[in-house]
């Protein structure tokens, strides 16, 4: 489970401790259902872990709106996350919650995927809202 630490998360490069991250937890009957952890660097709001083990719940889009929300709340000029170009589920996702692609990046997984154990295949891309 994403909120147990086992595995890093690491964007641009870097390993995130995700008790430094804040974020939102979804809880149904008493049990995590999701989790959508972001990180606020000036006025852009990164998602940099997005979790929901209950599909068609709408789980999902009430965490990405939590943190637009906040995002918004905290003086944010756009929430932007990265993605693998080959997560189709997960571009469609976030498209259809208002995020556009704006980026890809050619080999931007290569230091990452020597951090931590992730696919060979797929390139970056960046999806961005409210820029």
């Amino acid at each position: 489970m994403l909120l147990s630490g086992a595995t890093p998360i690491v964007t641009r490069g870097n390993a995130i401790n995700i008790h430094n991250l804040q974020g939102f937890v979804a809880i149904i009957d008493g049990k995590v259902a999701g989790a959508a952890l972001c990180k606020i660097r000036g006025d852009d709001c990164e998602i940099v872990a997005l979790y929901s083990n209950i599909k068609s719940r709408g789980i999902g889009n009430d965490l990405i709106n939590s943190v637009i929300g906040m995002a918004k709340y905290e003086g944010c000029r756009r929430v932007w996350l990265i993605t693998m170009n080959d997560n189709n589920h997960a571009i469609r996702f976030y498209q259809r919650r208002g995020l556009d692609l704006k980026a890809a990046y050619i080999n931007a997984f290569d230091v990452t995927r020597k951090l931590k154990e992730m696919p060979l295949h797929g390139d970056v891309l960046a999806l961005t809202v409210f820029p």
